[in-house]
């Protein structure tokens, strides 16, 4: 009998034959060929419907995405340098456009790239960081208002954002009298409007994505001490990484891709006025005045053409005869255009009377015509103190802060006697004026300030005095009093646009007033030509691909449909409905 101590004596044969038998199953295992199922023969079909057509489908989709990208490369490629031009891909083969955007100096191409690279990238990072924070605040804090709060986020977003572009404007416009530097025409002005614009709908997508991480995740690290702050930046972002690059992707394609063409004026540029001046007006005027900025220099017109563009009735434009130097200049050759009424005697260069029914206020470009045939770039008012202090405006916000500041004291004013300041500030500091008690001395200081041009002060003298003759008569056949008593008929013009008539030799109405009157540059009523959505259209009428014309640059109205002689009133309702209509085929896609 085996005891205790000899079992492991006994059972160790057992164990090593055990041991023994195991490797002898693995090896005869090793040299046995591996069993393999008998191989059926291709069929394409079946592969085809198991997994063939994914293959199709990526590869039409991928085609698809790689196309437009292909087309963009072809004509950027084409020496003819539009993408209407460029049907057949890489037909033409050419770098001169990429020399021109990378040398020319009126298309400093790379400046404006680093702008919007600049501009989308911060405007990018800014929406990610500004929508987090708030979307965070609405998924793990409970406030009051916080309901409310996102009820109005998803209300705004129902209202296209167009409606809020007049407000958006004069709210950065008073910006700017504060703090210029993040006012209109900054690029950190342009970002805080890009920021608001897209806070609310990313804010939105965020929250439902914060809503998906477990509340768990907070409850856990505020256990261990951590506040809002570090549960936001060390926890919740690295675990909303996909929807926070989503949101910036987005931000940033859309701040890109945003491009609608409303710089298309070329008031400031005197040359581009020259060369598109119309043939029926004569020659251009040696000397104008800017009635607008120096940036209005039309530069994006040609930039649009080259795109594809088509530049339509580009001789269409509306100047003002009425204008004066800026005594307080903003810009270059900075000109202010005097809104007259009809009481003033309109003389040329040489002292001649302006023939019917060219009469201040009455046909701008009638006059302008009229003026330029004369061969001299300027011509006179002539008038009395009781006349400019009824019946001269003067055009600008700033010239009108009764108005503009609706101040109800100032408008009073103009009620009153006396000339409105912005008028004496001129009448006081303008070269353009000529102030005097007496003939003589009105014509003395007229020659002053015109010496290159002979006045014929004796015809204006009998001009102003057979005027003042036939005053005395209550059915004279003088036009430009029929028109003034008959203004004077309706009660607004009577009380705050016309001066009681009176004779222009009479002491009481004194003194006399001289004004030097030039051709002040203003409106273009030509330009891009798009269609009904404001989208720009190539020469042939197809529509260039994201390009959107409003404002000046479409001429006021899908490059120019107004006339000759278009009434200017017409040119605030253009750019309304241009840029309503651009704004509308935006929101679309």
């Amino acid at each position: 009998m085996a005891t205790k101590n000899n079992r492991s004596w006994v059972e160790a044969p057992v164990v090593e034959s055990e041991i023994l038998a195991a490797a002898l199953d693995a090896e005869s295992r090793r040299h046995e060929r591996p069993y393999v199922p008998p191989k059926r023969p291709f069929n394409f079909g079946r592969w085809f419907g198991a997994t063939g057509w994914r293959h199709v489908v990526g590869l039409v989709v991928v085609v698809f995405a790689l196309f437009p990208i292909v087309f963009v490369i072809s004509s950027s490629l084409n020496p003819q340098g539009t993408l209407t031009g460029s049907n057949a891909l890489f037909s033409q083969f050419g770098l001169e456009s990429y020399a021109r955007i990378l040398t020319d100096p009126q298309v400093p191409y790379p400046q404006w790239f680093a702008n919007t690279l600049l501009v989308a990238s911060i405007t990018a990072i800014g929406t990610v960081f500004l929508g987090g924070l708030a979307a965070y605040s609405f998924s793990r804090m409970r406030f009051t208002g916080r309901r409310f709060g996102l009820i109005s986020i998803v209300v705004v977003q129902m209202f296209p954002q167009m409606l809020a572009v007049v407000a958006i404007f004069l709210l950065m416009s008073s910006i700017s009298d504060w703090f210029p530097a993040i006012g209109l025409n900054t690029h950190i002005g342009l970002i805080m409007v890009y920021l608001g614009g897209a806070l609310g709908v990313n804010t939105f997508l965020m929250y439902g994505f914060f809503n998906t991480i477990p509340a768990s995740i907070d409850e856990a690290a505020k256990i261990d001490g951590a506040g809002h702050a570090r549960i936001f930046f060390t926890i919740i972002l690295r675990l909303a990484a996909p929807i926070l690059a989503v949101v910036a992707l987005l931000s940033f394609i859309f701040t890109v891709n945003e491009f609608a063409v409303a710089s298309g004026g070329i008031g400031g540029n005197h040359d581009l006025v020259r060369e598109f001046w119309p043939e029926r007006m004569g020659v251009a005027p040696e000397r104008l005045l800017s009635g607008v900025p120096a940036h209005v220099d039309g530069r994006m017109l040609p930039i649009a053409e080259r795109a594809g563009a088509r530049l339509v009735n580009g001789d269409r434009m509306w100047h003002y005869t009425e204008g004066i130097t800026n005594w307080d200049p903003v810009w270059p050759e900075h000109g202010i255009r005097i809104l007259p009424g009809p009481s003033s005697l309109w003389f040329d260069a040489e002292g001649r009377r302006l023939p019917v029914p060219l009469f201040p206020g009455f046909d701008t470009l009638g006059t302008l015509e009229h003026i330029v045939a004369t061969g001299h770039a300027h011509s006179w008012f002539v008038l009395t103190q009781k006349i400019i202090e009824k019946e001269f405006a003067l055009s600008g916000s700033e010239q009108n802060p009764d108005l503009t500041g609706k101040d109800l004291k100032l408008l009073a004013d103009r009620l009153g006697s006396g000339a409105p300041g912005p008028v004496e500030a001129f009448k006081q500091h303008g070269v353009d004026f000529v102030v005097a008690d007496t003939l003589p001395e009105l014509f003395d200081g007229m020659r002053a300030i015109s010496p290159e041009v002979p006045i014929d002060t004796d015809n204006i003298e009998r001009e102003i005095v057979a005027r003042d003759r036939e005053l005395e008569n209550e059915f004279s056949k003088d036009l430009q009093l029929t028109a003034v008593r008959g203004a004077r008929k309706y009660r607004g013009d009577k009380l705050i646009r016309v001066a009681t008539p009176h004779r222009i030799l009479d002491p009481k109405a004194g003194p006399l007033i001289a004004v030097k009157l030039h051709v002040l540059t203003r409106k273009s009523l030509g330009g891009i030509q798009t269609d009904l959505d404001s989208r720009a259209l190539a020469s042939d009428g197809a529509v260039v691909p994201g390009l959107y014309a409003v404002g000046e640059a479409a001429g006021f109205g899908g490059g120019g449909v107004h006339g000759y002689r278009a009434l200017e009133g017409t040119f605030l309702g253009g750019c309304l409905f241009t840029g309503r209509a651009a704004g509308r085929a935006i929101a679309r896609g």
